[in-house]
């Protein structure tokens, strides 16, 4: 769930800034939980700043109130001794922190923020967490990965080990999908990975994940690692269309995370049923599960996941436009 699409960064690949600017209300949230009130796990992250919301305590009140686990990605900024107070009160088992480059002048110039008070506020997370003798939330990074920073993949691991973390890192290109490169500028579509960038990125990621020396134990935490636990057994159809939803800031029901243009959308949650919105998304996947990709899926990155005679027919054939 979206809580915002507001920023205080200005992370070029964001498409959010190019969205209606507005926070997800309280009473929109109280209706998901209504809906949906087995709900077992919620993200709370979108294109905008979670914590930006000044409802965001409350909207996890009421999914905690559903014995639901939390989790968000954050940019790191707003993690001051209140809100990690906030934090630690709820069940939030997993806290993930956007950073492109351990390198201070990069990293203020990818996202336009400060580096030196991210990190302050990783240290406090975990420090405040430690002290009081929590194992949750795990603290990992969420790393996009640029032409440009291609090379400082053994940096980020290394501030990861420094900093003592046990979350896991997520690595991966700048999306592909026209919901998002279409917002990119032309600087910013030239750190677009080549195939042979992405063949480097992906052996990094073998040994990475090959190193029993990197404290990864929280890395199978979290909603986005519930969500995509059975991609390597290759499922017939996207895990987002057979157990998951994704409701945006403006109370939208969409396909996924990815997916921006409300018109795919499933209905808004405020005047659509549980039964129609869920069989909408049962129909986008079984389209899938039939080998016909709609339109909005074209480039996005779970397709080579699905089955094996799914994965290895053409993508052009397979498309319709709904």
């Amino acid at each position: 769930m979206e809580p915002t699409t507001r920023c205080n960064f200005t992370c070029g690949f964001c498409v959010g800034r190019h969205m209606h600017q507005l926070d997800l209300e309280l009473s929109t949230s109280v209706r998901v939980f209504e809906l949906f009130p087995n709900i077992e796990a919620i993200e709370l992250q979108g294109e905008g700043e979670p914590l930006l919301n000044r409802d965001f305590f409350d909207i996890a009140d009421g999914a905690a109130r559903l014995g639901a686990k939390i989790s968000l990605i954050t940019n790191g900024s707003l993690m001051s001794p209140a809100r990690v107070e906030q934090i630690l009160k709820r069940p939030v088992e997993r806290i993930g922190f956007s950073l492109e480059s351990p390198d201070d002048a990069k990293f203020e110039q990818i996202r336009g923020g400060s580096f030196p008070k991210v990190i302050e506020g990783i240290r406090r997370l975990k420090q405040a967490r430690d002290t009081e003798g929590l194992k949750l939330p795990v603290i990992g990074l969420n790393v996009t990965v640029l032409k440009s920073t291609l090379d400082q993949l053994d940096s980020i691991v290394a501030l990861y080990r420094e900093l003592g973390l046990d979350g896991g890192i997520s690595f991966q290109g700048l999306q592909e999908m026209p919901s998002y490169s279409d917002c990119y500028s032309e600087q910013l579509t030239g750190e677009i990975l080549s195939q042979n960038e992405k063949r480097t990125l992906g052996q990094f990621l073998v040994r990475f994940l090959s190193n029993a020396t990197i404290n990864k134990s929280g890395s199978n935490v979290g909603f986005y690692a519930r969500l995509f636990a059975e991609l390597p057994t290759r499922p017939n159809t996207c895990p987002w269309l057979s157990k998951a939803g994704y409701v945006s800031a403006e109370g939208e029901m969409m396909p996924c995370c990815h997916i921006k243009n409300t018109e795919w959308s499933f209905g808004n949650v405020e005047e659509t049923d549980r039964e129609t919105l869920i069989g909408r998304r049962d129909a986008m996947g079984s389209q899938l599960a039939n080998g016909i990709v709609p339109k909005p899926c074209v480039g996005c990155w779970v397709l080579p996941f699905l089955s094996q005679a799914f994965a290895h027919s053409s993508t052009e054939d397979r498309t319709n436009s709904r």
